[in-house]
């Protein structure tokens, strides 16, 4: 299988050692059955803190020294504070998944090169566009790539994105030519759907690569974009910084268009529940908004891909365990970017701490999705709530009907189940990660050590010799 490149890594400076004057510190990186080491020098972690600081995360680095560096007193403290810097990158996708990060921890086993080469190629191969310009940065993953594209007829100036993204974890990829073949059959069947909740793409093809898309280009970007008001091509470490709450939707106005796009999103997902379609990632950065406020879904076709998301570490502590649940619990983590801006999604546990800060309309709703229990909601106990009761209805496929060719219904359905094993996969290594540190913190405790100590003083007692 391949590996997970959004899972959370281990990295632990391991040594080092004086090369040309200069030292280089030697990195272990352990991410699911992977194990590399890697040698860097210290202005590649400035280079690296330099490209993440707009994130908005605080990242410190030991201050540079031009006398004395190399001395073994100086390396070593540096060393603890370089460790610190590496494990704060390493804890979530949004910075170690950036192309410069992965190119630090060299995250990918295929040279980063090919997958620029391949979008290139996908370019290349319709000769109906040209390209213009690669998007280096605009998305937060290294292995999902943009290019602008205009008409190659000069009297046209039209212009597209070029999207491409290459196979993750739950794709089947025992047989490459087989998945690709499947893989357009799907993406033809899913660009036919009969509804205009749907973003439509010019093109979306597959190779044993992986899946690329060419769609118009969008004047105001995503909703996301649209919050933040920044331009889609713009650099996704600097266009959505953590910590910013663009809280526009606050007043009794927003607050029922909000109801209305999530009641939208909830008619969507009932749609793909009847496909038994895999995609479940729903975010602000995949939603388009309409003048008329409907709303349609954009990248659904990605879902084909088999990736996980960057909320993996939320989703594992969720009550989720279905695609469909997972779905619902990305409808919950997309109603909290509506009403916060965040872009990042809370632990299931941290919520409490949260619902006193949003409006009091949502409370109920999230409370039911994130909250304390062993069941999700379904779509038809969220249409009950009072939330709903005076939203406009909403009609996805206006009386139209379509048939999944039997294939494409079984990838589907394969593919959610890789989906659900590999989360209840994960969700066990996490429990069993959590006894051991429990077991760790107890054996560390003070008193854990003192009743040790008294039964090892205990037992030396009665070893000594017994005078007669």
């Amino acid at each position: 299988m391949v590996n997970d490149p959004n899972r959370i890594f281990d990295v632990e400076i391991i040594g080092h050692e004086i090369v040309d004057k200069h030292v280089e510190y030697h990195i272990q990186c352990t991410q699911s059955a992977r194990n590399w080491t890697i040698k860097r020098r210290y202005r590649d972690f400035i280079q690296l803190k330099d490209e993440l600081v707009p994130l908005g995360v605080e990242l410190e680095l030991p201050p540079k020294k031009f006398f004395g560096n190399t001395k073994e007193e100086f390396v070593s403290e540096r060393q603890v504070k370089l460790q610190e810097f590496l494990r704060r990158v390493a804890c979530h996708p949004f910075l170690f998944c950036s192309p410069t990060a992965a190119q630090f921890f060299e995250l990918s086993e295929e040279c980063l090169k090919n997958y620029e080469n391949y979008i290139l190629f996908a370019a290349r191969n319709n000769p109906s566009y040209r390209l213009k310009r690669l998007w280096h940065a605009c998305g937060w993953r290294y292995y999902k790539m943009h290019a602008e594209l205009t008409d190659s007829e000069p009297h046209n100036d039209n212009d597209y994105v070029l999207t491409w993204m290459s196979y993750g974890p739950d794709s089947d990829g025992t047989d490459p030519r087989k998945r690709a073949n499947l893989t357009c059959d799907a993406l033809k069947f899913l660009k036919e759907l009969p509804s205009n909740y749907f973003a439509k793409n010019l093109l979306a093809s597959a190779d044993e690569r992986g899946v690329h898309t060419i769609s118009n280009k969008l004047k105001k970007g995503n909703m996301r974009d649209f919050n933040f008001m920044v331009q889609p091509k713009d650099s996704f470490l600097k266009k959505y910084r953590l910590g910013t709450l663009n809280s526009v939707f606050n007043d009794n106005y927003m607050v029922k268009e909000i109801v209305h796009f999530t009641r939208q999103l909830i008619e969507i997902i009932k749609l793909f529940d009847s496909m038994d379609y895999p995609f479940y990632n729903f975010h602000c950065g995949n939603i388009v908004l309409a003048e008329n406020g409907l709303i349609s879904l954009m990248d659904y076709e990605f879902a084909l891909t088999g990736h996980s998301n960057s909320d993996r570490e939320a989703l594992k502590r969720s009550k989720a365990r279905t695609v469909q649940e997972m779905r619902i619990f990305h409808l919950g983590a997309t109603i909290y970017e509506f009403l916060t801006g965040s872009i990042t999604v809370p632990y299931p546990e941290d919520m409490d701490e949260l619902y006193e800060h949003l409006p009091r309309e949502f409370r109920q709703i999230l409370a039911l999705i994130f909250g304390p229990g062993t069941e999700m909601p379904t779509t038809d106990q969220l249409l009950s709530l009072p939330l709903f009761r005076d939203a406009t209805q909403v009609e996805l496929l206006e009386g139209k009907s379509f048939q999944i060719p039997i294939h494409v219904q079984n990838l589907f359905k394969d593919m959610s189940r890789r989906i659900e094993r590999r989360l209840e996969q994960e969700r066990e290594e996490l429990r069993i990660a959590k006894e051991t540190a429990k077991v760790q913190r107890h054996l560390s405790s003070d008193a854990e050590k003192q009743r040790r100590r008294h039964i090892i003083q205990e037992h030396l007692k009665r070893m000594q010799p017994k005078t007669e």
